[in-house]
Formats: C-alpha cells, sequence, structure tokens
C-alpha cells in the first residue's frame, strides 16, 4: 500500500508534464489498476479482520492503519477515501467491542458524517454506512451525543439528495444505517423513528442492504402489535402490506428466512385487524399488489 501511494503520487506528477494522449491513457490505465489492486487488499483486511479478530486488529493498528489514515485524509483521490471508510468499517465491524475499534468507531463517526455530504456518491454511500457501523460499536450510551446528529444527516441523504441510477444505493445504505440506530437507541428514539422510517421503505437498489433493512423490518414488526412502527391509529398498516407485497416476491430483496417471517407476519395482522379492516387496506394497494397479498392470506 505504501508503494502503491508511492507510485500514484509520480503518476500524478507525471501527468502535469506536457505529455501526449498515448502516455496520458497509459497512466490512466496504471492507475486504475493501482485502485484495482487496493480494493483486492481491502477484501483481503475484510476475510483477515472478521476470521482473526482481535490478534488481526492489533496487527492492523499497529502496521496498516498508519497507511489507510492517508486514504481517509479528505484530500485523498475520491476512489481511495472509499476504500479508506469501507476497510473501516469492515475492521469495526469484525468485533465491535475491542477497545481498539472502540477507540476507531470514536474517531471515525465525525468523519462518516461529513463525508456523507460528499459530492462522490462512493464516498457518500460508504460514509452513510459508517453511520450505522458506528452505531452499533458505541451502542446505546456512546452513540449518545452523536445519535440526533447523525440521523439528521441520513435523513437529509434519503429526503433530499436527487440520486442517478448510479446513486440510488446511497439511500438504501442510509435508511438501513436509521435502522440500527433505532435497534441501538431504543426507547423515544426508536418511537420517534420508526414511523417515518417504514414509510421509505422498501429498499430495491443495493440488493445486499435491502436483505438487511427487510429482515430488520420484520423484527421490528414482531415486536408487538402496538409498537410505533404501524403508526398512529395503525395509519401505516396499508404502506406495510405494500412492502411486503414489493419484497416477497423477489429473492434479490430478501431471503428465505425473511419471506416466511414475512408471510407470518401478513397472516397475524390480518387476524388481528379483521376482514372488513383488511379488505380496506387491500384496495388501497396497486392490482400487483393486492394479487400478492390475496395468494398470502388464501
Amino acid at each position: 500500500l505504501t508503494e502503491s501511494l508511492g507510485r500514484r503520487a509520480e503518476y500524478q506528477g507525471r501527468m502535469q508534464e506536457a505529455i501526449d494522449d498515448a502516455e496520458r491513457l497509459e497512466i490512466e490505465q496504471d492507475v486504475s489498476l493501482e485502485l484495482e489492486m487496493i480494493g483486492m487488499m481491502v477484501a483481503v483486511i475484510k476475510s483477515c479482520a472478521h476470521n482473526a479478530k482481535g490478534a488481526y486488529i492489533e496487527d492492523f493498528h499497529r502496521q496498516m492503519f498508519p497507511v489507510f489514515k492517508e486514504f481517509l485524509n479528505e484530500k485523498a483521490s475520491p476512489p481511495l477515501q472509499t476504500s479508506g471508510i469501507c476497510c473501516m468499517c469492515d475492521v469495526i465491524e469484525s468485533l465491535p467491542n475491542h477497545p481498539i475499534n472502540q477507540q476507531y468507531a470514536k474517531q471515525f463517526i465525525t468523519l462518516t458524517m461529513k463525508r456523507s455530504k460528499h459530492p462522490s456518491v462512493d464516498i457518500k454511500q460508504s460514509a452513510v454506512y459508517g453511520i450505522g457501523v458506528c452505531a452499533k460499536a458505541l451502542t446505546n450510551s456512546g452513540f449518545q451525543s452523536y445519535c440526533s446528529p447523525a440521523l439528521n444527516v441520513l435523513s437529509d441523504v434519503i429526503t433530499k439528495d436527487d440520486f442517478s441510477e448510479e446513486g440510488a444505493p446511497v439511500r438504501d445504505n442510509a435508511i438501513s444505517s436509521v435502522a440500527k440506530i433505532a435497534e441501538v437507541m431504543g426507547g423515544d428514539v426508536a418511537r420517534t423513528v420508526l414511523p417515518r422510517w417504514v414509510t421509505w421503505l422498501p429498499c430495491v437498489d443495493d440488493p445486499m442492504e435491502a436483505k438487511v433493512v427487510h429482515r430488520k423490518l420484520c423484527q421490528f414488526l414482531e415486536a408487538k402489535l402496538n409498537n410505533p412502527i404501524f403508526g398512529k391509529n395503525l395509519h401505516n398498516i396499508p404502506k406495510i402490506f405494500s412492502i411486503v407485497a414489493r419484497v416477497l416476491p423477489d429473492s434479490d430483496l430478501r431471503d428465505d428466512e425473511t419471506k416466511e417471517h414475512m408471510i407470518n407476519i401478513l397472516k397475524a395482522l390480518a387476524h388481528k385487524l379483521g376482514v372488513q379492516r383488511v379488505r380496506s387496506v387491500v384496495q388501497q394497494l396497486k392490482a400487483e399488489e393486492q394479487k400478492v397479498i390475496q395468494r398470502v392470506l388464501s
């Protein structure tokens, strides 16, 4: 990684010189190869961290973190910043309660909130994901002081940013992080956040995070019937039916276990609501959604 940074500095210097198109293309290809190599290195670090746990984290902190600090510098190129943020997320997630990772999370949360506003969609996506990683690592007491600003940042990303098709997965990652915060904080935070959170679903642009989010949706729904996710006077019931109807037929958006949970949740809700209320809810759905619900309930 150190050698790669050195080569990149050399390439940047050469790009400032008077060079022909062929040489410029060659340098761009070399830079692309360096980025590919760094991406592979991040994958290796993730594997090491998740398999060796604490033993690797100490080695990483001593040998690798000094290099990755350069990747996290806001003056680093967007691909390097993205690699740096992804790497730190992987290391922290591997063993969140490790003292070194606790130290990382406390430093990392401010960075992720700031980079969540970055114009680069890759940096933004990795940063909004990182907020959720920090919330889970710091737990309720450690994340308390960051909770409100973090939720504000994520809400802005979800509701105000206008994403192209390329940047659409950013929204799914932000929604996933809001769910993690609600789960970690519980109490008043969950009661306030969850009724709004469910209105942002389903997640359809990042299959990996979509599965995580829809799994958490089931966990929230199964907590108890009068929990806050249903909204005041069960206002969110039609939305919940709509989400389930969209997710159930699409295996890219849920795993088999989530499918079973969703079917059971629908049946339980139908039993609690009664025939007339269910019929009224189903009539508010799109035709295709109605068919899915009717197949499940029949």
